[in-house]
């Protein structure tokens, strides 16, 4: 089989460490951030903020699926060098950002006072605040809608970096920021504001980015009707599968608050939200096939798109497997160490259902994007679309018998059915077999991160405190390491991590070496 040619499967290396940098440094911000911000605002307060966050993040579907039309355009418009083509779709989205943005605020807005009385369990003492933090939400929801072409730039050119730069410190302004005003006083409103100059600076950010990457590029909406056209006859199944994203991600908070107090939420939101940390952490690396595989498909290299697929996908299980298993074995002991001991008893069930069905979407991340990469939008869009509807149905049915435990129930079982089936059909266009699939995928993987596992399981009866946790999940962590370095990577894939890792310290030395006069 033809190896993926050196310079991009250095530029892969390269964006995967990106990301994993990025998402590392916000994993121990959020972690270290998280315990301090609950304590003050109470479990209550907390989980009304979070229903905030998300009533107003779920409106975000309305974005049509156009973005990820524009970073697959624009990864074949660059390669292919036709500017011209680049800045009609950079204009013509960010005009429908534009007015999306203002009207779906506005609606936000004025709408805030209803949904509150009809679809929140929130008590009257909070009722005045959430109103007041849905505008200041809506505001931001501007700022983070309009900012979405732009933020598309650095990935079709594949320059995840950039995009980590402005993600982490967006981030950091964020964690921070919410830090300092809880300490002064200022809760929910506060955060939200904080929330607010985050996305105001991203916004500004990607934009800079945009021009600096595209010389000439235009920062001024404008409109083609045939560009138009062409996003929205790839987008439209893109948009079944973002809704259908947003329809999972949100439902369950939203079906919680509906159902049960507003304090199940923040029960549940702790669990969910580690839990979409690892699945976000995994999905920044896998993301970086996305363009590539465009590319690949887009100048007919059948050969190098399926090595891509299978490297990608051992990638992910790599990624994922010691990380979710380690997160299943100790989810009572983490949360009451890190939060306290009634999130424990009530989360932690939630918790290991939860990493369980993480882990199934997480090894579905790479076939997902080589449907869409590869031109099958509408087979992937048909796999969101029912898992999302499989989804809310399980919610519907579980959570008020069984609470937030229920929440999590249904989310497994629908990974359990969907992941596995998607996953087939996209071995099968790529006419790839499935044992190749497991051989090279997995049977090294999993005994790896199997007896990484029971490494840390040996040691349990040491775990005290949650330093006493992170010593015995960071031994399994080693020894996971030296087994994927021995075991699960091949010669090609030792060697390119590793001039990559000479490269990067041979760039650091030279830029520490003093010039000579």
């Amino acid at each position: 089989m033809q190896a993926i040619s050196k310079g991009l499967g250095r530029r892969l290396v390269a964006n995967a460490m990106a990301n994993l940098a990025g998402q590392s440094l916000l994993l121990l911000l959020t972690f270290f951030s998280t315990p301090y911000i609950i304590r003050h605002f109470g479990a209550a307060r907390f989980g009304a903020l979070m229903l905030v966050l998300t009533y107003v993040e779920a409106f975000g579907l309305l974005e049509l699926g156009i973005n990820a039309t524009l970073v697959k355009y624009m990864a074949e418009l660059l390669e292919q060098r036709r500017v011209q083509d680049v800045h009609a779709y950079f204009g013509t989205a960010l005009t429908l950002y534009l007015a999306g943005g203002m009207l779906i605020a506005g609606l936000v807005a004025l709408s805030s006072q209803w949904v509150i009385a009809n679809f929140m369990n929130i008590g009257e003492e909070l009722q005045q605040h959430v109103v007041h933090a849905f505008w200041i939400a809506s505001v931001a929801f501007i700022f983070r809608f309009v900012s979405q072409p732009a933020s598309g730039i650095p990935i079709a050119a594949q320059r995840f970096d950039i995009a980590n730069y402005v993600s982490v410190g967006s981030e950091i302004i964020r964690v921070l920021g919410s830090v300092a005003v809880v300490y002064f006083g200022y809760l929910l409103q506060g955060v939200l504001v904080v929330i607010l100059v985050a996305n105001l600076f991203s916004c500004a950010a990607y934009f800079i980015i945009a021009q600096r990457l595209i010389p000439g590029l235009s920062l001024w909406p404008r409109f083609s009707s045939g560009h138009l056209r062409s996003l929205f006859h790839f987008s439209k199944f893109i948009l079944i599968a973002n809704v259908s994203g947003r329809a999972v991600s949100y439902a369950d908070n939203l079906m919680i608050g509906y159902f049960l107090p507003v304090v199940a939420v923040g029960f549940y939101t702790i669990p969910y939200g580690v839990c979409k940390r690892l699945s976000a952490f995994v999905q920044n690396l896998a993301v970086v096939v996305f363009p590539a595989a465009s590319s690949l498909s887009a100048t007919a290299q059948p050969q190098q798109l399926e090595e891509l697929y299978l490297r990608g996908s051992k990638m992910v299980a790599a990624a994922v497997s010691f990380p979710a298993l380690a997160l299943c074995l100790f989810s009572s002991e983490f949360l009451r160490y890190w939060i306290g001991p009634e999130f424990a008893q009530q989360g932690a069930l939630a918790m290991r259902l939860l990493t369980l069905g993480f882990l199934l979407s997480c090894l579905g991340h790479i076939p997902f994007l080589f449907l869409q990469g590869t031109g099958y939008p509408q087979i992937a869009a048909r796999f969101a679309g029912g898992q999302a509807v499989l989804i809310v149905i399980l919610f519907w049915i579980f959570i008020p018998r069984f609470g937030i435990a229920g929440a999590a129930a249904g989310f497994l079982i629908a990974q359990s059915i969907v992941m596995p089936w998607m996953t087939h059909c996209c071995n099968r266009l790529l006419q790839i077999g499935w044992t190749r699939v497991l051989v090279t995928t997995y049977a090294s993987v999993v005994p790896t991160s199997v007896l990484a596992s029971l490494a840390c399981l040996a040691l349990r009866s040491w775990v005290s405190s949650l330093f006493s946790l992170a010593v015995v999940v960071a031994v399994g962590l080693v020894v996971y390491l030296a087994m994927v370095v021995a075991i699960v990577f091949d010669g090609k894939e030792r060697a390119t991590c590793w001039q990559f890792v000479s490269a990067r310290s041979f760039s650091v030395a030279s830029r520490r070496e003093p010039k000579k006069v």
